[in-house]
């Protein structure tokens, strides 16, 4: 049974966004998903998709695109955005995203927060 009332927040329409919002179709963790990423399209992709597993499964699970603005009233939001850059380092890769992707997720910070 889903938690009622429970909403989260997904910002990033990729892979990790993608992943997470699998899971919370066929997890009943929250009756609400809400899904904002660097572009409309892409959100409204990400939406579609789960809508279509959400019927085939019997989902009660209700999605929909927003601006990440919207998700001040959301239960969680998990923040996985994939900011562009060029990574060109052969060891510790991953620090190229994270140089990239700070200044995204103090923004989001900052805009949820005010």
């Amino acid at each position: 049974m889903t938690d009622p009332g429970k909403t989260i927040g997904i910002v990033g329409a990729g892979a990790v966004g993608h992943t997470l919002a699998t899971v919370l179709t066929v997890l009943p963790w929250c009756d609400r998903l809400l899904v904002a990423s660097g572009s409309r399209a892409s959100a409204r992709a990400l939406v579609t998709d789960v809508e279509d597993m959400a019927q085939v499964l019997g989902s009660p699970l209700r999605v929909e695109a927003v601006k990440p603005s919207a998700m001040i009233m959301c239960d969680a939001i998990v923040i996985c955005p994939r900011a562009p850059f060029t990574n060109t380092s052969t060891t510790e890769i991953r620090m190229a995203g994270l140089v990239a992707n700070a200044p995204v997720i103090a923004a989001l910070g900052r805009q949820l927060a005010s």
